[in-house]
């Protein structure tokens, strides 16, 4: 949807007061050491409606250097390949983005719990 078709709809929700809730698409990847990527994501919902922009504050502020983090500790699916080498590979994985959908949810945790159960990543 474009923006101006996106501004009519939101239009036309208010006026009728039909909102759509949103969920959450976190996206994150594993890069190895010789930069082959991984990609995953997690559907989240969100009936809090908490913003994209304040949720990736309270995220980064809990990651290392605003992006890394262990898969285990933020429950996410772990990404890494299957050949690992101890001598180059590392165990981080890296944030993406966050983003609004309308795909149903992969997660049965919210946006609201997620964000609640971060704790400091640290390296």
């Amino acid at each position: 949807m474009h923006f101006r078709e996106w501004q009519h709809f939101s239009y036309l929700c208010s006026q009728t007061n039909t909102y759509i809730l949103m969920q959450v698409i976190f996206n994150y990847m594993y890069r190895d050491a010789g930069n082959c990527k991984n990609h995953g994501e997690v559907i989240m919902p969100n009936p809090d409606n908490i913003s994209l922009i304040e949720a990736i504050d309270r995220l980064e502020a809990n990651l290392i250097d605003d992006m890394y983090f262990y898969a285990h500790e933020l429950e996410v699916p772990d990404l890494h390949f299957p050949d690992w080498d101890d001598a180059y590979d590392h165990s981080w994985h890296e944030f993406v983005s966050l983003e609004e959908t309308e795909e149903a949810p992969t997660a049965k945790r919210t946006l609201k719990e997620f964000l609640s159960s971060l704790k400091k990543q640290k390296a």
